[in-house]
Formats: C-alpha cells, sequence, structure tokens
C-alpha cells in the first residue's frame, strides 16, 4: 500500500505540474508559482516567490524542474508538520502546567480544589476574592456539583479566566485609543478646547461652554480636564 500510495503522490505531483506549467517548457517560472501559492491560499508578492524558487533551485536557472517542484513541496510539507508539531508541544506543556498548578494548590492531596484553596490560588496571581466570591466562581464551573474543582473543572476555569483578561486587554486598548483622539497634544489629559476640536472633526461642533460644562460632568477630582482614568468611567455609561 506505501507503494501505490507513494506512485499516486507522484502522479499527483505530475499533474499538478502540468497543470501550472502554463507554457508547457517543463519548468515552473516564479510567476507560475504565485499561481500555484495563490491556489492553496497563500499569496507571494514576485520577490517572495523568487526567493523561495531560489531556494529549491538545483541548477540556478530561475526555474524549477519537477524535482525542484517535489522538493519545493516536500520542504513546505515539512514546515506546516513542523509548526503542528510546536503547537501540539505548546499545548502539552500547557497541561503539565496546569497539573503542577493543581496539585501544588491541592493542598490536602484529595484531587480537588475547595474554595479555601480556590481563594489562596487567586491570591498569588494578584486577586482577592471574598469566601462568597470563590465559592460563586466555584460553583461556575463545577461540573458535578459536589463543591469542589476537579481537574477538568480547574482546566475550564483558567480558560474563562484567560478569555476574560483577553477581553479586558481589547478593551482598554480601545479606551486609550479613543482617549488619544480626544486629549490635549499628548499631554495626558483632555480638555475643554481639545474636546472641541475633536467633536468639530466629527461633524458636532458645540460651543466652548457646552464643552466645558461636558468636562465638568465627568470631572471626578475637580481639576478641569478629564484624565484617563475618568474617560474610562465615562466610556463605561
Amino acid at each position: 500500500m506505501t507503494s501505490i500510495s507513494f506512485a499516486n503522490a507522484q502522479k499527483d505531483m505530475e499533474r499538478l505540474f502540468n497543470h501550472f506549467d502554463t507554457n508547457g517548457d517543463g519548468k515552473i517560472s516564479s510567476s507560475e508559482l504565485q499561481l500555484i501559492m495563490r491556489t492553496i491560499g497563500e499569496e507571494l508578492c514576485s520577490e517572495e516567490a523568487e526567493a523561495m524558487l531560489r531556494y529549491v533551485d538545483s541548477d540556478d536557472d530561475g526555474l524549477l524542474g519537477m524535482e525542484d517542484f517535489i522538493r519545493l513541496v516536500e520542504t513546505e510539507s515539512s514546515e506546516e508538520e513542523k509548526s503542528m508539531d510546536m503547537t501540539f508541544i505548546s499545548f502539552a506543556n500547557a497541561q503539565k502546567d496546569m497539573e503542577r498548578l493543581f496539585n501544588h494548590f491541592d493542598t490536602n492531596g484529595d484531587g480537588k480544589i475547595s474554595s479555601s484553596e480556590l481563594q489562596l490560588l487567586m491570591k498569588t496571581i494578584g486577586e482577592e476574592l471574598c469566601s462568597e466570591e470563590a465559592e460563586a466562581m466555584l460553583r461556575y464551573v463545577d461540573s458535578d456539583d459536589d463543591g469542589l474543582l476537579g481537574m477538568e473543572d480547574f482546566i475550564r476555569l483558567a480558560e474563562i479566566e484567560s478569555s476574560e483578561e483577553e477581553k479586558s486587554n481589547k478593551e482598554d486598548h480601545i479606551v486609550k485609543e479613543a482617549f488619544k483622539l480626544y486629549e490635549m497634544d499628548g499631554k495626558g489629559f483632555i480638555t475643554d478646547r481639545s474636546l472641541k476640536r475633536m467633536l468639530s472633526h466629527l461633524g458636532s461642533s458645540r460651543p466652548i461652554e457646552q464643552c466645558r460644562s461636558m468636562i465638568a460632568s465627568f470631572d471626578l477630582n475637580g481639576d478641569g480636564v478629564i484624565c484617563i482614568e475618568e474617560f474610562r468611567a465615562m466610556m463605561m455609561l
């Protein structure tokens, strides 16, 4: 079966080669290589195609013969497999890290994490939880309703926390980028004049007095300007 599979693969490669050898000269040029890569969803500029071609061009004629073409496909396949292997290794390492973390905080060694152990765990990553919060978090992922976290529950909780952190980071980035549009010449705060300028750009021009009143509505410390934290609070309304 191996020899049959290899022979079939060779025939497929030859058909593919001949299909993209548009001028029938038994060679594939860099422009023909671009077309091949486009059909598998990878866009290459002419410089990238030429560099890829040079990498496997055995006779330095600037073209790919059949053997060069096969070697290129094998190289691409090897890179893809390597990428998949690295993904698997990363996943396996992450699993081991999770198991070590779980076992470290499973202080009584019963294969479960209690709400008090969960409090200790969260404290080590800088998040203080009261007992009620820890119990609520535990109930949220407790799959068998025994009031404890097994390994699978623990992994699911970590995934949820990671997802929430990513969401929070994205929201924080949006707030910071929006703040930059309104702030006064990179000084780190929004003034009535910078607010008026931005509103004018947005086609919603307001008199300076109204802008000053808008600033005062969210100026929590009364310094006459809006800092990033005050702006964040304003965006949450």
